[in-house]
């Protein structure tokens, strides 16, 4: 990509293939282009798009907090909800209500963590990418 600045032709090409790959991108006001999160991850909350990446990072501000992901749950009302799966350091006493309010703090409302599930270990493949296909799997058996 570098090397079509300043070409039109060559930008749009680039960006033609750079967004085949199905990956929500956000620019910033100094040109710079963010890999956000990839889009069929993304939880879709009353017509909002919410990446999961977004509150795993804020949850895994939390020091209680040892490993974290966050998956789209069904829901009648907003079509998907934010779901936290935790994995919290050996004696920790966070509870459920307490890590909801620490992120909610720090996002947008439509953005706010509505259930919390606490777990061992969150599954991953051996490159440390978060399998969120099984996590729902687990849920739903």
């Amino acid at each position: 990509m570098v090397r079509s600045l300043g070409s039109p032709r060559a930008s749009q090409a680039a960006w033609a293939s750079f967004s085949g790959n199905r990956t929500l991108t956000v620019s910033s006001r100094s040109s710079c282009v963010y890999c956000a999160d990839r889009i069929k991850e993304m939880i879709k909350f009353k017509g909002f798009g919410i990446a999961p990446a977004e509150l795993e990072a804020v949850l895994l501000e939390h020091p209680e907090v040892r490993e974290a992901a966050v998956i789209g749950w069904p829901d009648a009302e907003g079509g998907e909800i934010p779901r936290a799966y935790v994995a919290v350091h050996g004696d920790a006493t966070v509870s459920d209500d307490e890590l909801m309010a620490f992120v909610n703090a720090k996002v947008a409302n439509y953005k706010a963590v509505r259930q919390v599930v606490f777990v061992e270990s969150i599954p991953k493949t051996a490159s440390g990418k978060i399998l969120r296909r099984q996590l729902k799997e687990q849920a739903q058996d």
